[in-house]
């Protein structure tokens, strides 16, 4: 199902997560559900993990080449996405709980590509962009690599309350 009608059964659930997928839900029509699947003393918690917007080269780089290679430019995330709104919103009349932590990966260039093309809007192999954008990955890692690895930085933001 989708997040608008998930197809599970009524009152079954303690928790409903979303992790890097809230913007892209109709906030009306999923709160509905979420209400509908989760039992009285259900939480909803949605959760998004952020590059670090801290002028960091490595991050600049890694965004450059996602702008650049995308297959569907209108999918690569607004850095200005109103989540804030969003979530307040989606659980009125009060937000329970806002918690951020920061994280990181670390990753050989293996990792790297494997992290751009787990985005679905990025070249897959059969695609004619495909070569150049490993290309340019690899030439990323190779400028901020350390001991074989590269370190994205992010923020987690985490939104948690009853809808």
């Amino acid at each position: 199902g989708t997040a608008e009608n998930t197809t599970l059964g009524e009152a079954t659930f303690d928790f409903v997560t979303a992790a890097q997928a809230f913007h892209w839900f109709d906030a009306d029509k999923c709160r509905i559900e979420f209400q509908r699947v989760l039992r009285n003393s259900g939480w909803v918690v949605l959760i998004w993990n952020l590059l670090r917007q801290d002028g960091a080269p490595l991050v600049e780089a890694y965004e450059k080449i996602l702008r650049s290679f995308a297959t569907e430019p209108e999918k690569v995330p607004d850095r200005n996405i109103r989540r804030h709104e969003m979530v307040t919103s989606f659980f009125r009349p009060e937000l329970s709980g806002f918690r951020q932590f920061t994280n990181e990966q670390r990753l050989d260039l293996q990792g790297l590509l494997g992290r751009i093309l787990s985005t679905s809007y990025m070249p897959q192999s059969n695609h004619p962009s495909h070569r150049g954008m490993v290309s340019a990955a690899e030439q990323v890692f190779g400028e901020y690599q350390s001991k074989g690895l590269v370190t994205l930085e992010y923020d987690t933001f985490v939104y948690f309350g009853k809808p």
